[in-house]
């Protein structure tokens, strides 16, 4: 009897062993380094380009020609770890983030948008804003300016990038830089403040599933709603960013996590703990084999 026990609680062992060998979870984190078209490689991450493109940021005449502001971006990328229940997102811009001339500085003003009676503040100061804001249950009707958005991420237009973080959404689409209301408790952490060396905006929200009216459990497939601003009241002359327009919200669908066998990407390797179970598992089943050819030796003897 003892054996049989033996030879259950081995197998059983073994086979969790086995499960946890075949199936694993997937997740390559994006390592920020302020280039989000590099950064953000990976299977499951969702783009949203921006279907206006280069130079739907208008400019004065007085722009010399060839310049793109850094309002105007390329698109949005988004990378969830269901794990960890962290949103990697980067804003890809055409220039520097936040460099509303195009001078390749973002914290300097260049003679002719001086001239047009425009400044280009640095760290996102002045009335200079970002905003990313996040419908996450699906209720704002698109492009109608009423309620329906629960989250604003990014910095209002009377502080600067220092208050970078996640807030409770009061106020009109149209308008997003003004509907900062109280900060959200979901720690939000800016890679760096854009600059030639790390032209785009990278950021991670914790927490993400905990964010106001979200009901899907980390694991699933979700949805949500997002629209972009950028600009300033201060940069005469300069337009304003939105995606995919103003007012209106375009979907983000993540996908469910990704599992994959461990021998489906080069250079994955079990952990010693896993490798010496599976061994204990395999020589108790070895050890076994054994006893009951000896058993059988034995009574096969005249």
């Amino acid at each position: 009897m003892r054996r049989y026990r033996l030879l259950t609680a081995t197998v059983l062992s073994l086979l969790l062993v086995l499960a946890t060998l075949v199936v694993s979870p997937v997740f390559a984190q994006p390592t920020f380094t302020g280039n989000a078209p590099v950064d953000f490689t990976q299977p499951d991450t969702v783009i949203i380009a921006d279907p206006g493109g280069v130079d739907d940021v208008g400019l004065p005449i007085q722009a010399p020609l060839g310049t793109v502001s850094g309002w105007d971006v390329v698109a949005l990328y988004f990378d969830y770890d269901h794990t960890t229940d962290i949103m990697y997102i980067g804003v890809d811009t055409f220039g520097i983030c936040g460099d509303v001339d195009g001078d390749g500085n973002p914290g300097g003003t260049s003679a002719w948008l001086a001239g047009v009676g425009g400044v280009d503040f640095p760290n996102l100061s002045g009335t200079e804003s970002f905003t990313l804001l996040i419908d996450t249950d699906g209720d704002y009707v698109s492009g109608s300016g009423g309620s329906g958005i629960e989250v604003v991420v990014g910095v209002d237009d009377i502080n600067d990038i220092t208050a970078f973080g996640t807030y409770n959404f009061v106020g009109n689409p149209f308008a997003p830089q003004a509907g900062f209301g109280a900060v959200l408790p979901n720690t939000t952490a800016l890679f760096a403040n854009p600059s030639a060396a790390a032209p785009d905006m990278e950021f991670t929200i914790a927490n993400f599933s905990t964010l106001p009216d979200f009901t899907f459990t980390p694991g699933q497939a979700f949805t949500f709603w997002i629209n972009l601003f950028m600009g300033s009241f201060q940069d005469d002359g300069v337009g304003e960013e939105y995606l995919p327009l103003a007012g209106v919200t375009v979907a983000v669908n993540i996908p469910p996590q990704a599992v994959q066998p461990p021998d489906s990407e080069p250079g994955l390797v079990p952990e010693a703990s896993t490798l010496i179970l599976l061994g204990s598992g395999l020589a108790g089943l070895g050890a076994y084999a054994r006893l009951r050819w000896r058993g059988r030796k034995r009574r096969s003897r005249p």
